[in-house]
């Protein structure tokens, strides 16, 4: 912590404590005691400072009328007025905000008005840190408790004369960089539902008010996963899928806009993806997916526990949607392609994402800067162009190193 740097005066160790919201001339103890010693004192004496504020009956402030009482009505108040443009969204705000709600609300709302309130949310953030939350939890629920505090502090409303000053938040932890190669991929795509029987199958597309038969549904997540695969696509993407996007004729998807239905962009599929495709093709028994064809078997939302579940099994360690994501890139970047092209592929405007968390992979030294095969040349008008098919390496190529 900044500021906690004793002197000595008067043949004593003391304390400057103002930048801390208290006061100065905090005396330590002798100045013949080491500074580590009186460093100690230093922080001892902080926190002596802090209980005894809290324990303190704060000041009662004479709140705007209609303020409500408890804290926990002011997050019902600002999730009313919450606007999220998004289920996913929604669903954060929820979750956040239940938990103030639950560790919080029965706080009173002048807790949050003097000094108090910054001692108690740095109470709050100790305690949180200690119970073993993750520090990006810790960094969002404080975001959610400062948009709260300032929702109540708006000039519209004046519940609070100003925003307490929020405690410093914990450093990040290092991301942990975890990926599949395509060898496990197709184990674990073997082993969907594979040990789930028929009837607890049959039960579970009823509470997710799914129509398919148990074998049509199965073979839909199988595809569901090889487009999140060897696309790179996002979850909600996987989701969406359906037939008017995907070319086997060409070998060519369309990733379209989430906000229009305009076409975005076109990319090449790889030829696992193609025979993916073409098996289920084949279990349906047709040559061609018809029109508006949903393909994927619609919203996926346990799809992190399914294929953790079976990746613990077979021992190959953590596996979700954001790590087949990241094992696309990684593929790629073993492939030789740039961090430019990978961006691309990806949805990234720019590079940062690529670099710091889904290609932690050095550029391979002696393989070509283009592993395209099969080129197929296509006429358009006068112009002529090579359509380019992507090539997924062996499983040998793609051992954990």
């Amino acid at each position: 912590m900044k500021g906690l740097d004793p002197v000595v005066r008067d043949g004593k160790w003391e304390i400057d404590l103002r930048a801390q919201g208290f006061g100065w001339h905090y005396v330590l103890g002798p100045a013949t005691e080491s500074r580590e010693q009186a460093i100690h004192r230093a922080y001892a004496r902080l926190e002596e400072l802090r209980a005894a504020r809290l324990a303190e009956p704060h000041a009662q402030l004479e709140l705007t009328a209609g303020a409500p009482p408890t804290f926990a009505q002011v997050v019902d108040r600002w999730q009313s007025c919450k606007r999220v443009g998004a289920a996913a969204s929604e669903s954060y705000v929820a979750i956040y905000a239940n938990r103030l709600r639950r560790e919080l609300g029965a706080y009173a709302l002048a807790d949050f008005c003097d000094g108090h309130g910054a001692d108690r949310m740095t109470a709050y953030r100790d305690r949180l840190v200690a119970a073993g939350i993750a520090p990006t939890t810790v960094r969002n629920t404080f975001s959610t408790l400062g948009q709260v505090l300032s929702y109540a502090a708006d000039p519209e409303r004046r519940w609070l004369p100003f925003v307490p000053r929020m405690p410093k938040m914990p450093a990040k932890r290092a991301p942990r960089f975890a990926w599949i190669d395509e060898a496990d991929f197709r184990r674990v795509r073997a082993r969907v539902y594979a040990d789930v029987s028929p009837a607890q199958l049959a039960a579970n597309l009823r509470r997710e008010g799914i129509t398919s038969e148990p074998a049509l549904y199965i073979e839909q997540r199988k595809l569901w996963l090889s487009w999140a695969m060897y696309t790179g696509s996002r979850t909600h993407d996987c989701d969406e899928l359906v037939a008017d996007d995907v070319g086997l004729d060409t070998g060519i998807f369309v990733r379209r806009s989430r906000k229009t239905s305009a076409m975005e962009e076109q990319f090449p599929m790889p030829e696992p993806l193609i025979e993916d495709l073409r098996a289920y093709l084949a279990f349906v028994g047709r040559e061609h997916f018809r029109a508006g064809e949903a393909i994927g078997g619609g919203a996926w939302s346990t799809v992190a526990r399914t294929i953790g579940a079976i990746a613990k099994e077979l021992e190959l360690g953590p596996l979700n949607p954001r790590i087949l994501r990241r094992s696309f890139v990684r593929k790629m970047r073993l492939l030789g392609y740039s961090e430019a092209e990978c961006a691309a592929y990806m949805g990234h405007t720019d590079l940062t994402m690529i670099r710091q968390v889904y290609a932690r992979v050095p550029r391979p030294v002696g393989v070509a800067r283009s592993l395209w095969r099969s080129p197929v040349t296509e006429k358009h008008g006068a112009a002529v162009r090579t359509r380019k098919v992507l090539a997924f390496p062996s499983a040998q190529l793609l051992k954990k190193g």
